[in-house]
Order: structure tokens, then C-alpha cells, then sequence
């Protein structure tokens, strides 16, 4: 059975995908965020919080329902920037 429900490209989000996929992105005010961010990730299962994106997909929060966006599951850029590296580098992985 998968672990991911899709709609169409969209991966939606559920208990399931939750265990996959803890990462959530929310957005802050940066004048109020103690470390002047506009928004950081948090794991939706321990709570931790971290201001760098992390490597597997994450969702995005909504304040108005408090619940993850309906947007689905957000693709990361951190596999995009090893590959950047890789292409312009020395044609050797990072």
C-alpha cells in the first residue's frame, strides 16, 4: 500500500503522509521572530524547529484552519542545490 495519497501531482496530506513527511514550513512576522526569520520548519511529531529547509518534502502551515495548506506536499530545493553544485563544481558529488 503507499504511503502517499496522490491528487492528481498533488500529495495530500494525512496521517500516513504525516510519518513520511514531518516537515512543516510556517511563516512568522519578522519583527516579532526573536531571530528576525520570515518563517521557519517545525516536525510536526517532535516539535523541533529549524531555520534551514530540510531534505525531504515538507508542508506548508495555515493559519486560517491551523491545519497543513491544501497546497500538498512541497518539494525541497536542498536536493536541487547538491545537484547545482555538482553540475557547475568539479563534475564530482558533493
Amino acid at each position: 500500500m503507499p504511503s502517499t495519497i496522490r491528487d492528481g501531482d498533488i500529495v495530500r496530506h494525512t496521517d500516513k503522509t504525516q510519518q513520511t513527511y514531518p516537515w512543516c514550513k510556517l511563516f512568522c512576522d519578522k519583527e516579532t521572530d526573536p531571530e528576525g526569520r520570515t518563517y521557519y520548519f517545525q516536525n510536526l511529531q517532535t516539535g523541533e524547529t529549524r531555520s534551514d529547509e530540510p531534505e525531504e518534502g515538507f508542508w506548508l502551515w495555515n493559519y486560517n484552519t491551523s491545519t497543513v495548506h491544501v497546497a500538498g506536499l512541497q518539494e525541497t530545493t536542498a536536493k536541487d542545490k547538491r545537484m547545482i553544485a555538482y553540475d557547475i563544481a568539479t563534475s564530482q558529488a558533493c
